[in-house]
């Protein structure tokens, strides 16, 4: 299965530039209007990052696909009513979509934020995504780990001081002390003996309560500054804690400029039966399979290179179910095997390659065919981050690598001594990983949800919670 890239570091640029980037990512708290940032010249080297491994070098996809939006036309309409309303009328807008992995709720998520900054240029964004290793509010750690600009592995007396100084430019002082003592707290950087969370510490209630409400009045006092779209994610992978205060926030913030909108498959229904009943009931947009039309206008948007679409292809395309991400797959396949070859004006198909190929229909035929095609020590390091779990990391890789070698640290050298040492069967790794990226396996994410992750580079699983969506 591919995985995704969670770096936990300020990105950077390769060596022979200064210029500093500031993090791309899709998760935490943003101007919608800032742009992802890539140098498709960078490279990925062990000399690129520091002493302690905790900065990420971003690079450019091998095959760049940034279609057009394509379909759910009714959707994403309705979407977008409702949180233009909730911006120009001060009525909270609470909507969740429904829909199988890979059927385009993320992208639908990108589009409507795409869309509202044309209308709203100073909405916020706050973005958090769950998955198998998130902590009690995890996905609400890291969009808020974003919006303080907490960095990981940094003095916790450091990032205690960014949020208090952040929350002092917009919660009343009389509220301050409390408020951020409490989102400390969430943050796993708490004050210590804290005049706020201590006497209530053992109690679990209580504290969630306080807890709750100084999120709220911070997400208030926020969206009296700008409109703000609160995303969470992967809703049926959130524990009861996440659920509770998205419930919570929706009832407490109907009179504010905020969207509230969740993404979730039907398991939702499953893990968490209550959701939804509460004084808010959100809006919910199921979003099924593209129709066979839809399928292959995306396939022609993936394509616009080419000239002209092959029929073989635009045929087999109506058959694949209607899966955005299992066409995505398609095109990477066509790419890899060099059925489509690419060159300095544009996109051509070599009739032979293609004729010679079997095209798979479902996304699972498709992810074999492409592992099928991929250099081995590429698998072989995908295999290794697959086997930690949906979550992995730069040192649990190498430390994968380099078992029964003889090394008597267990974490084994840093990437500042593999590069200085000049041991190639590390920098192979690090060029190996460089490619997974390229090549869309490995998809970077801005905050770690693995404990103890917070020096290193990890990844979670891009074919479960955090895969692009078509």
């Amino acid at each position: 299965m591919p995985l995704t890239w969670d770096h936990s570091g300020s990105v950077i640029v390769t060596s022979g530039s200064s210029t500093q980037l500031p993090a791309a990512s899709s998760s935490g708290h943003i101007p919608i209007s800032t742009p992802e940032v890539f140098d498709p010249a960078q490279t990925f080297e062990p000399a690129d990052f520091d002493a302690e491994g905790v900065r990420t070098i971003a690079v450019a996809p091998a095959y760049e696909l940034r279609p057009r939006f394509t379909g759910r036309v009714e959707a994403l309409g309705q979407l977008h009513d409702l949180t233009a309303r909730a911006f120009d009328q001060r009525e909270l807008a609470f909507a969740v979509l429904i829909g199988e992995p890979g059927m385009g709720k993320t992208r639908m998520i990108n589009e409507l934020a795409a869309r509202i900054r044309a209308e709203h240029p100073t909405t916020r964004l706050f973005h958090g995504i769950a998955d198998e290793n998130s902590h009690a509010y995890g996905p609400v750690a890291r969009a808020l780990t974003a919006r303080f600009n907490l960095i990981a592995g940094e003095d916790p007396e450091v990032s205690r001081a960014k949020v208090s100084e952040e929350l002092a430019d917009v919660v009343d002082p009389d509220r301050l002390t409390e408020v951020a003592h409490l989102i400390a707290y969430l943050l796993r950087v708490p004050f210590e003996d804290s005049p706020i969370v201590t006497p209530i510490a053992g109690s679990p209630q209580r504290l969630e309560a306080r807890l709750f409400m100084a999120l709220k009045r911070f997400l208030a006092a926020e969206s009296e500054r700008y409109p703000l779209l609160i995303v969470i994610e992967n809703l049926e992978q959130c524990g009861a804690d996440t659920i509770n205060f998205v419930q919570y926030l929706a009832a407490g913030l109907r009179d504010h400029r905020v969207a509230v909108i969740g993404t979730a498959t039907a398991a939702l229904g499953e893990k968490h039966p209550a959701f939804g009943e509460g004084e808010r009931a959100p809006v919910r947009l199921e979003i099924n399979a593209l129709s066979p039309n839809e399928a292959e206008d995306l396939l022609r948007e993936l394509c616009k290179q080419l000239q002209k679409v092959p029929t073989v292809l635009t045929e087999h395309v109506r058959t694949m179910h209607g899966s955005p991400r299992a066409i995505y797959e398609l095109v990477r396949l066509l790419l890899e095997t060099e059925c489509i070859v690419r060159e300095a004006n544009g996109w051509r198909i070599d009739e032979a390659a293609l004729a010679a190929i079997a095209l798979p229909t479902t996304y699972e035929e498709l992810v074999a065919a492409r592992l099928g095609v991929m250099d081995a020590m590429e698998r072989r390091i995908l295999e290794m981050g697959a086997s930690v779990g949906d979550t992995s990391w730069l040192d649990a890789i190498l430390a994968l690598e380099r078992h029964g070698q003889g090394f008597t640290d267990p974490d084994g050298p840093t990437l500042a001594q593999i590069a200085s040492s000049g041991d190639q069967s590390r920098q192979a790794v690090v060029t190996a990983i460089s490619r997974l990226v390229e090549h869309g396996w490995l998809i970077e994410v801005a905050q770690s949800s693995v404990a103890g992750a917070a020096a290193t580079t990890p990844w979670s699983r891009a074919g479960s919670s955090s895969t692009p969506r078509g």
